[in-house]
């Protein structure tokens, strides 16, 4: 049993890692400016939650372990999306928007403003939908914390929560493509009015 651990010792200490893998992280230009907007994150994080959530759900109809960086995935898009959105519509009525965190609930109620402020037309049945959408998640993890980490710095446990992935992987698809929608309708409207 020593000899086995003794060469186990031996074989870390000669193995290396090729030097062109050690530097795996480059700050280079981006390729395009386009790349580094926030419309750009919003849709490379709703890829990675779908590619993700689909291959959770094939293989753990439940979820399992996936559950926690699924959610996590799913709440960071919609978040990404709302900036985003928040963005183009502060861009259009020249007002800018406080900065509203990690909170969905705020990104929500800032939305609202600015579509307010762009006289668009009152949420109907959809965005009462998303809205009602976003107060549920929001009741549930309100900073983007609980499905980060285990508990709270002062070391208590957050509340566990089980994740209905179907019922996630739509409710992130309303969001988000409600949020396109509205910034086609941006685009629509500004050229109508």
């Amino acid at each position: 049993m020593a000899d086995s651990f003794a060469k186990i010792l031996e074989e870390i200490e000669n193995w290396k890692v090729p030097a062109e893998l050690e530097t795996f992280l480059i700050r280079t230009d981006a390729p395009s400016r386009s790349d580094q907007t926030l419309s750009f994150y919003a849709y490379a994080y709703e890829r990675a939650f779908e590619a993700l959530a689909d291959k959770a759900l094939e293989r753990w109809r439940g979820g399992g372990y996936l559950q926690l960086p699924v959610f996590y995935l799913a709440r960071h898009s919609i978040e990404l999306h709302l900036k985003s959105t928040i963005a183009t519509y502060a861009d259009y009525t020249r007002d800018p928007s406080p900065d509203c965190g990690h909170r969905l609930l705020d990104l929500w109620n800032e939305l609202k403003r600015q579509f307010n402020l762009a006289s668009m037309p009152d949420q109907e049945e959809w965005g009462h939908h998303c809205e009602r959408l976003i107060h549920h998640i929001h009741n549930i993890d309100p900073t983007g914390k609980s499905f980060r980490y285990p508990a709270k710095r002062d070391g208590k446990l957050f509340d566990y929560t089980y994740v209905e992935l179907q019922g996630l992987v739509e409710a992130h698809n309303h969001i988000t493509t409600y949020c396109d929608a509205s910034i086609d309708m941006l685009g629509e409207y500004a050229i109508v009015f």
